[in-house]
């Protein structure tokens, strides 16, 4: 049976299979003969199917690529090609070994200044999130996104709950604001060099990390309940919310913009 799969670049090839095929085994004819990691096949309707799926008759289908990431610390490199497999080079103090997490197929890749993470096992300086076995178990499953500072990780879940690891002090521990973080689910994390800032489905705002990077914001929280907050901008010191009434509510290094009064 012959099958037209499409790039989204335009490329299109005609590939033969097995009548009674899978889309998973199509998929793997897809990745070779385009020499890509081919992660979906989707229909015209958009529709993504499943690897145990069968393979309809007589209709083109798209494969989705997943894209070349490249992603630096302060003194290495790492890069997933696009095939699940990941390559490192540089100071291996600072991410650029990764043998202890060889084998695996990942995603994505975050960094902080001397550690990666793929999504979800970590290398590099254990000082700066290298090290994540203190929440190994809290992350198989279930991660939405990766946050990063300078010195630490956070994980935000499906569920809306966060974890973090990395140096306490610089936004690796998130133990006093896990009952403020409970009350409604998270939504959005976002970050300066040293702290955290979460924006809950409630429009309420929970910070940790450095004082002086913005990860206390209990200086400003009778403002930020005045109204609810609809985004938080941050730079390297400070953070920034945007309330619902329009009005806008800062706290972090004064200097570099953490007062507007």
């Amino acid at each position: 049976m012959d099958v037209t799969v499409c790039l989204l670049s335009g490329a299109t090839k005609t590939l033969r299979i097995e009548r009674d095929s899978c889309i998973g085994d199509l998929r793997a004819n897809a990745k070779k003969s385009f020499s890509c990691n081919v992660v979906h096949l989707v229909t015209l309707e958009g529709k993504e199917l499943p690897d145990s799926a069968a393979v309809p008759v007589d209709e083109p289908l798209t494969a989705v690529v997943a894209p070349f990431i490249v992603c630096s610390t302060e003194r290495a490199f790492a890069a997933l090609p696009g095939n699940g497999s990941l390559i490192t080079w540089g100071h291996a103090s600072c991410g650029g070994d990764s043998s202890t997490v060889q084998g695996r197929s990942l995603r994505h890749i975050y960094a902080t200044r001397c550690a990666f993470d793929g999504a979800v096992c970590t290398w590099g300086n254990r000082m700066y999130g290298g090290d994540s076995s203190a929440v190994h178990s809290s992350l198989h499953r279930g991660i939405g996104q990766i946050f990063s500072t300078d010195y630490a990780f956070a994980a935000l879940t499906e569920a809306g709950s966060v974890i973090t690891w990395g140096n306490p002090r610089f936004g690796g521990d998130s133990l006093s604001a896990q009952p403020k973080l409970a009350q409604s689910p998270v939504m959005q994390l976002f970050s300066t060099r040293y702290a955290f800032a979460a924006l809950t489905a409630a429009g309420k705002v929970v910070t940790w990390g450095n004082i002086a990077a913005g990860g206390d914001s209990s200086a400003v929280e009778f403002q930020l309940q005045e109204s609810s907050v609809k985004h938080i901008h941050s730079n390297g010191f400070a953070f920034a919310a945007l309330q619902s009434d329009g009005n806008v509510v800062t706290w972090g290094h004064p200097t570099f913009g953490g007062d507007c009064s």
